[in-house]
């Protein structure tokens, strides 16, 4: 995740970039990037640096000529659209989020600010996005969905474990059961 997600959140914002350093130099605000994250700052540590230091390879180091907005909804889905609010008050120019039911709720806001989504599974089938090809609208980002990965990993197993029988498959159905 180190160079996709930092990379991509660098180059959405690079969208919004001045083409001139002239018109760099009549800028004085810093591009300033929102991240959302449905846990708690302990829990979001795991990708906080990844995302740093993505960024730290392309050039940009926090405070220095990027900020990075950090907002946590703690598993307190329902504070999505205060954090949001945030977020779109202060002016980011993207908006980096985790997870298909925070990129939901950025999608909800209404705002024509640039989305950027890392770790969702099936983006299309999550809601998120109308095609995986052509996302349309404000919304893009990165997954490793391959639909044929189930059915490789089960022939895997059972070349691993000759006379396999039975395998129970679990799995999360509950995230795209929480659009609201």
């Amino acid at each position: 995740m180190k160079s996709s997600f930092g990379a991509m959140v660098l180059a959405v914002c690079m969208i919004a970039a001045p083409a001139s350093p002239a018109a760099a130099q009549q800028i004085a605000t810093l591009p300033r990037v929102g991240v959302l994250s449905p846990s708690s700052p302990a829990v979001a540590a795991t990708f906080q640096e990844p995302i740093r230091l993505g960024l730290a390879d392309v050039g940009y180091v926090e405070g220095k000529n990027i900020i990075l907005e950090w907002r946590y909804a703690e598993g307190q889905y329902e504070r999505f659209p205060e954090l949001v609010a945030e977020l779109i008050h202060l002016k980011v120019d993207v908006i980096a989020v985790i997870g298909a039911v925070t990129a939901r709720a950025v999608a909800k806001a209404g705002t024509n600010i640039l989305v950027v989504f890392a770790m969702v599974v099936d983006p299309v089938t999550d809601g998120v996005v109308s095609s995986a090809e052509r996302p349309g609208g404000n919304i893009t980002g990165v997954t490793t969905f391959d639909p044929q990965q189930p059915t490789k990993r089960l022939q895997l197993l059972m070349e691993a474990i000759p006379g396999l029988a039975r395998v129970a498959i679990l799995g999360d159905q509950g995230v795209s059961a929480m659009r609201k």
